[in-house]
């Protein structure tokens, strides 16, 4: 209730407390009685409150009953069967579902509608519904008044009517047929995935991260060389066999996504084989189940051996590029076509539901050559063409049951002079709230000179297809080797270069070996003939484009470079000596010549090879230098390496105190030798510049215990921070060997440092998070206590005086009465605020429990005092059956019995309004059960599931009779889980409730 709206209700309560029993009083006697009429101006206002929530009542059972009507138009289908079958009730889904009308299911069985193979099973699943009292389930088919069958999932449970005489049965019908149809589609697609599985290539993973075994397909432990049995299971043993240089990064990488910092673990990584060599894989996985904390559960991925992909992996993240850069293209397009219609270049109508024009622009008049009011008068189906009618309906007809908005077409229209104007028509659909039609904005666009046009390229197209035809046709019939191939992006690439200032390629790719590989995979092949294919022993094109990295050497790459010279000069024709490596390894060599068709001059989209084999001239010459090409290669992968995972190598000479450094050591740093000075430093410089103070002394230890050991394979790892050359502190990892010489006398150790910068601040991170986790728990704590302290003091304080009060006048018979109701109030309001703190700190998990030894007899016996009183006054029968011993004691929460057998026992005084209220326990394995009941108005059906909820209370109709808050089962049943217990009803409206509580004597 708004404040405006409780001061309209305080005025109006005065008022009718002025005209009653106060209206001769001006002034007020004393402070008691003006607190008396405070208190009595605040009953009214409740009882117009609860005037005012009867009300609001009413409108809510209105609105129940409205609710009951959408039952026969429910989405899902829904019947009442009787004990031998016979359809007692059903909707209209359910009808819709059979194709027959509503009427003729009166009284009629069910079992003619089901397929002949169900019936049995529809038996004995109706048998087993009217036996149980839970929710079955099951799929059967049914056949329809067309004769189709119709694959259903039934959902049924047995009930009683209103009057319960007669037991029924309620089923839910779930028409699950395009379903089943979807599952064959999935299990056909199930087959595909593993035919993609049964190869060498791709294997699929299953880790369970709580016994840290992993489940995989056979070919995972094949492509490393390893048998099933072989292959290890657990997840350590199966790292292990990632390469040394990769395993910090996979390993972080893993991390990250089990905390949940990224969405699924990607990575690429070398992986050990039984022989002993490394081959690439590409891992993907994603976590699939987690705990209830949110630990991770079940993951699960897939690895696909790349080893001979790198190159033209690198190929498509080029063409992704480009694919990128035509995406932005489009989206410009889009942003100028839009434009182009809001300025109302196309012909723009709005027409309704009845396809009725209700608004035209001038554009879309001129192109018809009708005026404004002319159209208005017409409809879409007037300036239609006849012949397409059909094709339009159905075309807009499965458009509107997609559920789009939005559709583009081309369309004949009807122009008033009897011609047929050709157009590209976009429609919008506009709905209203309820998600129905309510009009339609459509634009329409002259293509006809485009059309015209299209037809026009497509003749000419069927005169480049015979060109084509007859080229290819020399090209696959020659013995020379041909390829045809796309520059395209290589030569765009070169001429970005050229504006960035590089003049001299042949410098440039001598500096920069990376930007030769990086062109050739920007290299598309489109075409190679069959010469081709019989040089290279391929037997199709599809596996030499597919493996074209395995036919790449490193003199056919030098080749290659001075192919990219010539394009960055643009020049058409190339001539050189080159090599290719054949399916079964062999080096051939090729005189090559190139050169570009007149039509592609200008982009070099397509670029003609032609090869000669020389391999017999060449083969001499070429293993020398093929061997040197090798160890360049090999040296740039292991610099590569230490780039990627952040290594730097080291050494020191003892007897000189000298570091000498690498160039990737120095990047961890965040500097260069030409910054510092060189390679070598000594060991004071080292400390002062890149070791921070106060880890300084502990490196140095550790560098004095590999001077002093005697141990000749003496090694440590260590962590520390750093300072970086460009400021800011870091921290790094170190792992050192010693080196001896003959006499035992260290004089040289080594290692390499790795830069763990990021690892350490995700952990300080966490540790932060953590922290601020158990402040928030903290504060919590702390506010439960102490809002409970200070309302309960003023409360007491009113209760208290409320007391004096009334001992102190005695024979004012009114005076009493009135402390008496500040007493009786106060002590309600006490009551509530104790509820609410209650179950505030059972939401919040901070309720606990204090188990003692007590006699439960005599908890039984105060319980009895405390309610004889009340029970006496509304008449009822108050009976504890109690067994002949005086002594029952328990190990148990005394405070939390107690608050459950009170909250309880209240319900049960205060929802009987005849009758007797019974009590009585009994000793099972260990267990006290107990049992309370009573014969008041009982619980309804539909909320004795949710009685013990937060807030629900028994009345739910227009009035309320009774007070509560509906916390007390709530606070009984988080009090009984406490101690182990559990806690159930049963009931009957207008008869009465059984409560059964069960609690464990020793705790």
């Amino acid at each position: 209730m708004d404040n405006q709206k409780q001061l309209l209700l305080r005025q109006k309560a005065e008022a009718l407390l002025k005209q009653g029993a106060r209206e001769h009083s001006v002034n007020y006697v004393n402070d008691i009685e003006k607190l008396v009429e405070e208190l009595s101006i605040y009953q009214i206002e409740l009882e117009m409150q609860n005037t005012e929530f009867q009300l609001t009542n009413e409108k809510l059972a209105a609105q129940q009953e409205k609710y009951h009507s959408l039952y026969h138009n429910a989405p899902i289908g829904y019947l009442t069967l009787n004990s031998t079958g016979n359809i007692y009730d059903i909707n209209n889904a359910a009808t819709q579902m059979f194709g027959l009308p509503i009427q003729v299911f009166n009284k009629t069985s069910i079992f003619p509608y089901l397929e002949k193979n169900s019936k049995k099973k529809f038996t004995q699943f109706f048998k087993k519904v009217f036996e149980s009292n839970q929710v079955e389930q099951g799929d059967f088919d049914f056949i329809n008044s067309s004769g189709e069958v119709i694959n259903t999932k039934i959902n049924a449970q047995s009930f009683f009517d209103l009057n319960w005489q007669k037991k029924l049965c309620r089923c839910a019908i779930t028409n699950i047929t395009c379903e089943k149809k979807y599952q064959k589609t999935i299990n056909e697609q199930n087959e595909l995935l593993n035919l993609a599985f049964n190869n060498e290539r791709v294997a699929w993973w299953d880790w369970d991260y709580e016994s840290q075994r992993v489940r995989y397909s056979p070919n995972k432990a094949t492509m490393l060389g390893y048998t099933v049995e072989e292959f290890p299971t657990e997840i350590y043993k199966i790292t292990e066999l990632i390469h040394p240089d990769d395993y910090p990064s996979t390993m972080e990488k893993m991390r990250d996504h089990l905390l949940g910092k990224i969405p699924f673990y990607e990575v690429t990584y070398r992986i050990k084989t039984k022989s002993g060599d490394y081959l690439y894989y590409y891992d993907f996985g994603r976590v699939i189940e987690r705990t209830s904390e949110g630990k991770p559960k079940r993951i699960n991925g897939i690895v696909f051996n790349i080893h001979q992909q790198k190159i033209v992996e690198a190929a498509l993240q080029q063409a992704r590029t480009k694919a990128q850069e035509n995406i932005e293209i489009l989206k410009k397009n889009e942003q100028r076509f839009r434009a182009i219609f809001e300025q109302s270049a196309v012909g723009i109508a709005v027409v309704n539901k009845k396809q009725e024009f209700i608004s035209v622009n001038t554009k879309f008049c001129n192109l018809l050559g009708y005026t404004q009011k002319e159209l208005l008068q017409l409809k879409v189906e007037d300036i239609s063409h006849r012949e397409e009618a059909q094709h339009n309906f159905n075309h807009v007809k499965n458009f509107l049951m997609q559920g789009n908005e939005f559709f583009n077409t081309e369309k004949h229209y009807v122009c008033k002079n009897g011609e047929l104007l050709w157009t590209n028509l976009s429609v919008n659909v506009i709905k209203d709230k309820k998600g129905n039609i309510d009009f339609a904005i459509a634009a329409i666009a002259d293509i006809s000179q485009q059309k015209q046009a299209e037809f026009k390229l497509i003749n000419a197209k069927k005169e480049v297809e015979k060109s084509e035809k007859y080229f290819h046709s020399i090209f696959n019939e020659t013995p020379i080797l041909f390829w045809e191939e796309d520059f395209s992006q290589v030569v765009n690439h070169l001429d970005q270069l050229k504006t960035q200032g590089v003049n001299d390629f042949s410098e440039y790719f001598k500096q920069n070996p990376g930007a030769v590989l990086e062109c050739i995979r920007s290299t598309k092949i489109l075409n190679v003939n069959s010469a081709v294919l019989k040089t290279l022993e391929f037997n199709t094109k599809e596996s030499l484009f597919e493996n074209f990295g395995t036919t790449l050497t490193t003199n056919s790459i030098s080749s290659f470079k001075l192919a990219l010279i010539n394009l960055a000069l643009h020049k058409h024709y190339f001539e050189s000596v080159t090599e290719h490596k054949t399916a079964s390894g062999k080096i051939k060599y090729f005189y090559v010549k190139s050169f570009v068709p007149e039509d592609y001059l200008t982009d070099f989209s397509r670029v003609i090879v032609a090869m000669l084999d020389i391999t017999q001239l060449k083969e001499k010459e070429n293993s020398l230098i093929l061997a040197k090409e090798k160890a360049e290669d090999n040296e740039k992968k292991l610099i590569e390496a230490h780039e990627i995972a952040k290594l730097g190598n080291w050494e020191l000479d003892i007897e000189n105190g000298i570091f000498t450094f690498t160039d990737s050591f120095y990047k961890i740093f965040h500097t260069t030798t030409q910054q510092v000075g060189g390679y070598k430093m000594s060991i004071e410089s080292y400390a002062n510049q890149f070791v921070y103070h106060e880890d300084a002394a502990m490196v140095a230890i550790e560098n004095q215990k590999a001077i002093l050991t005697k141990d000749p394979n003496f090694s440590r790892y260590l962590e520390h921070r750093i300072k970086y050359f460009d400021g800011g502190i870091g921290y790094i990892s170190v792992r050192f060997f010693i080196q001896k010489d003959e006499n035992g006398k260290t004089i040289k150790t080594f290692g390499v440092n790795q830069d763990i910068t990021e690892r350490k601040l995700a952990e300080q991170e966490l540790l932060y998070a953590k922290e601020k986790a158990e402040e928030s728990n903290r504060l919590k704590t702390a506010f439960l206590n102490n809002i409970s302290h200070e309302v309960r003091t003023p409360l007491n304080a009113i209760v208290g005086f409320s007391e004096l009060i009334t001992k102190c006048d005695q024979g004012n018979e009114k005076f009493s009465q009135y402390s008496k109701i500040i007493n009786q109030s106060s002590e309600k309001l006490i009551g509530i605020i104790t509820d609410i703190i209650e179950i505030s700190e059972v939401s919040t998990q901070q309720i606990s429990k204090k188990i003692n030894r007590f006699n439960f007899i005599e908890l039984v016996i105060a319980l009895e005092k405390q309610y004889l009183e009340a029970a006496r006054d509304k008449n009822i029968e108050l009976i504890f059956l109690k067994k002949q011993e005086k002594e029952l004691y328990i190990h148990s929460d005394l405070n939390k019995l107690k608050k459950i057998l009170t909250h309880i026992v209240d319900n049960a005084v205060k929802f009987t309004k005849k009758g007797k209220i019974e009590f009585f326990y009994s000793i099972q394995n260990n267990f006290i059960q107990i049992v309370i009941s009573d014969t008041g108005i009982g619980i309804a059906d539909n909320m004795q599931s949710v009685i013990f909820e937060p807030f629900r209370q028994v009345e739910t109709g227009n009035t309320r009779h009774f007070g509560g808050n509906g916390l007390g089962l709530t606070l009984a049943k988080a009090y009984i889980e406490l101690l182990n217990g559990a806690i159930f009803l049963t009931s009957e409206l207008n008869k009465g409730t059984n409560v059964f509580i069960t609690v464990p004597i020793n705790h």
